[in-house]
């Protein structure tokens, strides 16, 4: 019995070490280019914390994408050979860029996180997502913040009504509240509302999908821009 249980628990870890191993940590700067391994045949994870991925850019005929919806991971499967790459353009919800060049390989499926945090000390980079913290968290902080009541015309059936105003030197942030009020499920594209605004440098959606009386938030930023 106590070998049963030895066995055991050495197989457990050494599932363990081998998912461990399959995880890389990329730091790198926006705009940088960064170049990794993808598997032929497995699933592969790519995400960009703290922040949202908002937009995947490449040629979709050499990959299937799938993605969280909020946007904390998508997950990408080839449909190239190994040895041909796939060339990606991920941007995420604070207005950064990274140009991904992926070796597909005859591996396992890989976890791709990209740090790009501590390693871009933008002081503009990280006000913008500190605001947005803030606004995820219903903080005040340094913030002058109103609560106000403004409703805005239905974004393809959804009810858009503005709950809160942050401002903070040159930039100015809203928290909106999203209601699906129909009988059907409906997608909720940030990425279009978000084009009714001016001077937008970051946005962030709770979800990207509305049931039937459901209720969500996004949070637009702008920036005042000097004449």
């Amino acid at each position: 019995m106590q070998n049963k249980i030895l066995k055991i628990t050495i197989l457990i870890g050494l599932l363990l070490l081998q998912n461990t191993a399959l995880a890389q940590v990329i730091k790198a700067q926006a705009d940088a280019k960064i170049n990794a391994k993808i598997s032929n045949s497995g699933l592969n994870r790519i995400s960009n914390p703290p922040y949202q991925i908002i937009q995947v850019t490449g040629d979709d005929t050499k990959y299937r994408l799938k993605s969280d919806n909020d946007g904390a991971n998508i997950y990408l499967m080839p449909m190239m050979k190994t040895g041909e790459y796939i060339e990606l353009i991920l941007k995420n919800n604070i207005g950064q860029s990274h140009h991904l060049n992926l070796e597909v390989a005859h591996i396992k499926g890989q976890s791709l996180t990209i740090d790009s945090k501590s390693s871009n000390p933008s002081t503009a980079t990280d006000e913008l997502a500190q605001m947005l913290a803030s606004m995820k968290e219903n903080l005040a902080g340094k913030y002058h913040v109103k609560h106000i009541t403004k409703e805005f015309i239905p974004f393809e059936k959804l009810q858009v009504v503005q709950t809160h105003l942050y401002k903070w030197k040159d930039i100015v942030g809203g928290v909106f509240e999203i209601s699906n009020k129909t009988k059907a499920s409906l997608p909720l594209n940030i990425e279009l509302l978000q084009k009714r605004f001016i001077n937008v440098v970051a946005y962030w959606a709770e979800q990207s999908y509305l049931n039937p009386n459901e209720k969500t938030r996004i949070f637009i930023i702008q920036r005042n821009r000097r004449s």
